[in-house]
């Protein structure tokens, strides 16, 4: 039976301290954490309305040109914080904090070879019940670092890789976004090659961290999902473990004019779905796609691509745990939660 979307709303009053600069939603229910134009990091419980400060972060990395972004890992212990500077793109760098501590565990930099580009290639997930990091070392190379230990999981030599076969299609120079399955078996990413091409592909995280620290360099299990020329500016996101979402198509949708998400069986390299009309900046829970689209707020199925409500809103953060988008405007915090439900 057709299903429709229902949507409830709630407003709070800011509760931070100063301007708001970065904002991530928390793994837990009504958990999120913001970092305000002075440097303070909160953690905000937004069913009451209240926020922690968590610490005060350095000037040096609260710099007004900076743009930042924040990823949260591992139950909402860890948290990055990476900055690049708006007028000097080959600077892209960052921090990772534990925040039981307030300590910063590691720095991280991909050196200053065209890296501003991207955003900061940077993913939290859990190999062997160890919190572990995925990110840039450097502007042609990913690692991976046991935060527990600060082991580096995947030593090796660019230079020893194995040779790549006549028909590879399936570079990677300067990384971008990455992007953990639900299952944390696989991880992709979106970067760009020269001349400037984007670039869209896959590895196993289970072979990497297994014996062949060479699996993100070269593999049979490394797959290329989409490639685009000048462009690289897009999100991705995993729709389920062996389905990924690509915001402004696949390789075989280039004639598209319209913004639309590509949806790509990452097995078989195989497009399953399009979607038309979402914008970049998307989200997936439970198979929908919510996303903007022009003034509204658009969601989607991601198994028949059928619209499945559009709704009045901004869409400017979004709540996995708690299934609310957040609307921000002047003090004032907008949540709306939707759920499906029978269409009668």
């Amino acid at each position: 039976m057709y299903r429709k979307v229902n949507t409830s709303h709630r407003i709070i009053k800011s509760p931070l301290e100063g301007d708001l600069v970065a904002y991530v939603s928390g793994s837990q229910p009504f958990t999120a954490f913001a970092l305000t134009k002075q440097g303070y990091l909160y953690c905000v419980h937004t069913d009451t309305g209240s926020a922690t400060k968590l610490l005060t972060l350095a000037e040096d990395v609260m710099k007004p040109t900076y743009r930042i972004e924040l990823t949260v890992g591992h139950d909402d212990r860890y948290l990055a914080m990476t900055y690049q500077e708006q007028n000097n793109h080959d600077l892209n760098r960052g921090l990772i904090l534990d925040l039981n501590s307030g300590e910063t565990v590691m720095h991280v930099d991909i050196g200053d070879y065209r890296t501003g580009h991207t955003r900061f290639p940077l993913a939290f997930f859990t190999h062997d019940n160890q919190p572990i990091v995925i990110h840039g070392t450097d502007w042609n190379r990913i690692d991976a670092t046991n935060l527990l230990t600060g082991q580096l999981l995947t030593e090796r030599n660019l230079s020893e890789a194995p040779e790549e076969p006549d028909e590879w299609n399936c570079f990677s120079e300067w990384n971008g976004h990455l992007a953990v399955s639900p299952d944390q078996r696989r991880a992709a990413c979106l970067g760009w090659v020269w001349h400037p091409i984007g670039m869209v592909y896959s590895w196993r995280l289970d072979n990497w961290l297994n014996g062949n620290p060479h699996e993100i360099d070269v593999s049979e299990e490394k797959k290329s999902h989409a490639a685009w020329d000048y462009f690289w500016d897009s999100e991705i996101t995993w729709v389920d473990n062996s389905r990924l979402a690509i915001w402004c198509g696949h390789e075989m949708a280039q004639e598209i004019t319209e913004p639309h998400v590509s949806i790509v069986n990452v097995e078989d390299e195989t497009q399953y779905l399009i979607i038309e009309g979402p914008e970049n900046n998307f989200y997936i829970q439970d198979e929908v796609l919510i996303a903007k689209q022009k003034d509204m707020i658009g969601l989607w199925c991601c198994n028949t691509g059928t619209q499945l409500g559009q709704f009045q809103g901004e869409l400017q953060h979004y709540h996995i745990a708690d299934r609310e988008w957040l609307q921000i405007t002047n003090n004032i915090w907008r949540f709306t939660r939707w759920d499906l439900v029978q269409d009668s």
